[in-house]
Order: structure tokens, then sequence, then C-alpha cells
């Protein structure tokens, strides 16, 4: 077992991918691959705006769908 810590390796990574999304125009969306304003991020800085409330209008129709 290594005696040492390891520093930021997890968040160097996601640092690193972060930077290679960022263009001049503005960032990569990772979910419908168009780039976007920084502006037309949330809170969720990988999913833009529009992708987030797709996903999150799906997920509450299949919740309240009923069974019976």
């Amino acid at each position: 077992m290594a005696g040492g810590r390891q520093l930021g390796g997890n968040s160097k990574t996601t640092s690193r991918r972060y930077e290679n999304r960022v263009t001049k125009d503005g960032v990569i969306c990772n979910k419908c691959d168009e780039v976007k304003t920084s502006e037309e991020y949330g809170v969720n800085k990988s999913w833009c705006s529009d992708c987030l409330n797709e996903y999150q209008r799906k997920k509450r129709k299949k919740q309240y769908y009923k069974l019976w």
C-alpha cells in the first residue's frame, strides 16, 4: 500500500473534460452535442437547460403514469 495520498485525481480529470468542451462560442452540451452559451446552462453544467428540462419532463411523466 502506498504511504502517500493522492491529491485531486478525480477533480483534475473532471476539470480537463470541462476545458475540452469549452469553445470560443460557448460550451458543448454533453447530451445534445451542440454549442450553447454559458447563460443557457443552469445548475447542472454538463447538460444545457433545454436538455435538462426535457429529461425532467419525461421523468415526471413516467413517475405519474398510472399502472392500473
